[in-house]
């Protein structure tokens, strides 16, 4: 009988939801093991980070004293840290298409993602950074083993014992799964729902290409979209009516050393029946969509296509007697806001301090984590409302871009409450700023801290399915969800979120400024004391550190790409 090797918690999945966990434990004195069912590099989705993201992994390295997870999000951070094999994302931009229509100029929206104090966010090639990650981890003194296939589980009051193919044991006090969709223990304990509870519904077809043509060469002279950033500079979602598409570029900027394009197509299987290999599903899009297809005139895959069933998979829960399943160990909706890795870190957030709490008090129940059981449940319940009426207002423009504006606004004041909250932290070091974060009840809104978000995205929900069930007109639905946005206190006006016509929604400096004096001055309280009380010099010191940094590439505008040096 083999020999079982100990330790004080053992983490299954060495992708960044295990490794940054893993780091943080053993930054904090525990001996972790980290067991990793095949081994790096190895190919991952979930390529893009967003401000939100990049919060959050600012504050878990601040509060854990975890530097190298800061350097996993900001262009600038990725590019020092880790890679130039990375790209730029400067923007959230969304194309509509029309069947067998050239795309409408008028009918596209982009969120800027602000350059400043923090800086522009990143396309990563995962292999690059989750390698990263690991290696981290490994420098704390995580104890990593690859290619161990756990196929039994024993818990009892004493701790947790795994069995892997070959043998091989290991026992630990508690154990954490992050292995993502293919999770040891939801398997194990028989904890996947069938059918899964979650209501949206699609299929992915995903690889990496080259040759992919810049969105600004193939849509017509310059100028015919008159929006801040180039689109090659972003991350390009293209909206068809039952699904969407993305490009995610890592060769869209000078500097790249990446010739690569993340390319991933969901379709709703209800609206775009499977029985079609991905390649030729893939083809068939380009055919019915033109100035799509022209970006991909000249496009090869460089790996195989990746083609799923129904993307959706969901637990009846993720905290149990001595483990959890960790994010994507629990379920998954779809990548259309770039959420996963958000909710991954927030949950790392909460579950961190109380097994802290826990192990301390020799108390490892599993009413110790109900809490983290509900957060995660709320989290996806959330995503799965706000990606599903997505999907609803795909066959009409107007009506997604109102939707669009309610995102918006959640994810201003989802990010506002983190701004916040690590600017106070590391004014004065007192970690009640980055306790109040910790909300679990709250965990089914975007914008968890702000009272007035969750009734106003409940009645655009249901404006959405009354469209979408034939009771209202598209138009008569977009007008009233633009109606409560015009409507509504603590949308900040210059964001012009009421406005049909502002399709760009503008987060650059000059503009954010104006935010920050409205929210300071003649927001309503509840907003002023909320997510402007604290000093807007807080960031000073960031904007500082780029100044100096020899990456800059922005600050010395030389990263901003035109359309003659766009790849073609």
């Amino acid at each position: 009988m083999s020999t079982a090797q100990r330790a004080d918690i053992v983490i299954l999945g060495s992708g960044l939801a295990g490794t940054i966990l893993a780091a943080i434990l053993a930054r904090q004195g525990l001996d972790v093991l980290l067991l990793e069912r095949f081994s790096h590099p190895r190919f991952a989705i979930g390529e893009a980070t967003t401000p939100e993201t990049s919060q959050w992994l600012r504050l878990l390295a601040a509060r854990f004293n975890v530097p190298e997870i800061a350097h996993l999000g900001p262009f600038q951070e990725v590019c020092k840290h880790i890679t130039t094999a990375t790209g730029v994302k400067r923007h959230f931009g969304f194309l509509y298409h029309r069947e067998g229509q050239e795309q409408r100029p008028d009918e596209a929206t982009q969120s800027v993602v602000p350059d400043f104090p923090f800086g522009p966010e990143s396309h990563v090639l995962r292999h690059e950074v989750d390698a990263y990650m690991l290696h981290a981890a490994i420098r704390y003194g995580v104890r990593y083993q690859p290619q161990v296939d756990v196929t039994a589980l024993k818990i009892d009051g004493q701790g947790v014992r795994l069995e892997a193919a070959g043998g091989a044991v290991y026992e630990a006090a508690y154990v954490v799964d992050a292995g993502g969709g293919n999770s040891p223990l939801a398997r194990l304990l028989g904890l996947r729902e069938t059918p899964c509870r979650f209501q949206t519904h699609s299929r992915a077809m995903y690889t990496h290409m080259v040759g992919v043509r810049a969105w600004d060469r193939v849509a017509g002279p310059p100028g015919r979209h008159e929006m801040a950033r180039w689109w090659a500079e972003g991350t390009i979602h293209h909206l068809v009516d039952g699904g969407w598409m993305w490009i995610i570029g890592f060769d869209n900027h000078r500097y790249s050393t990446s010739p690569l394009t993340s390319v991933g197509l969901l379709l709703d299987p209800r609206r775009h029946p499977p029985g079609r290999s991905a390649e030729d599903e893939f083809r068939r899009i380009l055919k019915t969509y033109p100035s799509i297809g022209r970006q991909f005139a000249d496009a090869r895959p460089v790996r195989p296509w990746t083609d799923t069933p129904r993307l959706q998979y969901s637990s009846t829960r993720s905290t149990g007697e001595r483990w959890m399943l960790l994010a994507h160990a629990y379920g998954f909706v779809d990548p259309l806001f770039s959420r996963g890795i958000t909710n991954t870190m927030e949950s790392i957030h909460s579950f961190v301090p109380r097994f802290l709490a826990a192990r301390k008090d020799g108390d490892l129940s599993p009413e110790r984590f109900e809490d983290i059981n509900r957060q995660q449940r709320d989290m996806f319940d959330n995503n799965d409302e706000l990606v599903r009426h997505s999907y609803m207002t795909f066959p009409h423009f107007q009506l997604w871009n109102a939707w669009n504006r309610v995102w918006t606004l959640g994810i201003f004041y989802g990010g506002a409450r983190l701004v916040r909250a690590l600017t106070k932290f590391q004014a004065d070091g007192d970690l009640r700023h980055l306790d109040a974060l910790d909300t679990p009840h709250q965990m089914r809104s975007l914008a968890p801290t702000l009272p007035g978000f969750e009734p106003l995205f409940q009645d655009c929900t249901a404006i959405v399915r009354a469209v979408h069930g034939g009771e209202l007109e598209p138009q008569a639905g977009a007008d009233q969800i633009f109606a409560k946005l015009r409507a509504c206190p603590w949308a900040p006006p210059p964001f012009r979120l009421g406005d049909p016509e502002a399709i760009l929604t503008d987060f650059r400096l000059p503009n954010l400024q104006k935010v920050m004096a409205w929210g300071a001055f003649q927001a309503p309280r509840e907003v002023r004391e909320g997510f402007f009380d604290f000093p807007p010099w807080g960031a000073v010191g960031h904007v500082i550190d780029r100044l100096r940094s020899p990456h800059r590439l922005l600050l010395k505008g030389e990263l901003t790409m035109g359309v003659a040096e766009a790849q073609g």
